[in-house]
């Protein structure tokens, strides 16, 4: 997965969810196509620095070229064209009793937007109606989610319930549970989360969480392969 983090000024907003269409100015032939990313960040609450944080996973065309662009360096500063924002979802998913957030691989930048905007409402106490949450993730490898384990401990700390869908070369059994009592020199939070193999089964999740909640339900996703937002 390769981050991108673009400067705005303090007037820019964007709503969780919702998607810029960019283009780099200086990555070669690529500076003519502009291509949409979905932003991963939130805008600031306080009026100060925003970032939108494109995060997305490398195969060819552009990806490859911004990868190769970085590649070997701590930061490189690139020129973009930014227009937006687009999309999102119909109607805010805080104002819902139940929130399913469910995506695979890099279409988590949807997702974990929402979550993020969830979050700061939970701990400001304010505005949402939300009680429980989900966040559904499938990956192939459980690595390729380290870059947001701050997120995911904050939000576990809140009472959301993370389920990681690992779909290659993942053994159960090479799980270990850590002391609670023991000391790290990691300073990152360790998330505590249910990991299964294989694909979610999002038709059966939708039927389960239509039996047992009581109350308006949201469910919210992302599927590269359909090329849609759900």
């Amino acid at each position: 997965m390769l981050q991108v983090n673009i400067t705005t000024p303090p007037h820019v907003k964007w709503a969780a969810g919702q998607h810029y269409i960019i283009r780099f100015l200086n990555v070669g032939i690529h500076a003519f196509s502009s291509h949409p990313f979905t932003v991963a960040s939130i805008p600031s609450a306080n009026g100060g620095k925003n970032d939108l944080e494109l995060v997305f996973a490398v195969h060819g065309g552009i990806t490859k070229r911004l990868k190769d662009a970085v590649e070997g360096k701590p930061s490189k500063a690139l020129k973009v064209w930014v227009d937006g924002p687009y999309g999102g979802p119909p109607a805010p998913v805080n104002q819902y009793d139940h929130v399913y957030l469910v995506a695979g691989g890099s279409g988590v930048t949807f997702t974990l937007s929402l979550l993020r905007d969830l979050v700061r409402q939970m701990n400001n106490a304010k505005g949402i109606k939300c009680s429980h949450v989900e966040f559904i993730l499938a990956v192939k490898s459980p690595d390729t989610i380290s870059w947001m384990e701050n997120e995911l401990a904050g939000a576990r700390d809140l009472g959301v319930n993370i389920r990681l869908h690992v779909t290659q070369g993942y053994d159960l059994n090479e799980e270990k549970t850590e002391d609670p009592e023991a000391e790290s020199i990691d300073d990152k939070p360790k998330v505590t989360q249910t990991v299964a193999l294989g694909r979610p089964d999002i038709p059966a999740i939708v039927h389960q969480a239509c039996r047992s909640n009581i109350g308006s339900m949201a469910i919210a996703g992302w599927s590269y392969r359909l090329g849609m937002s759900f």
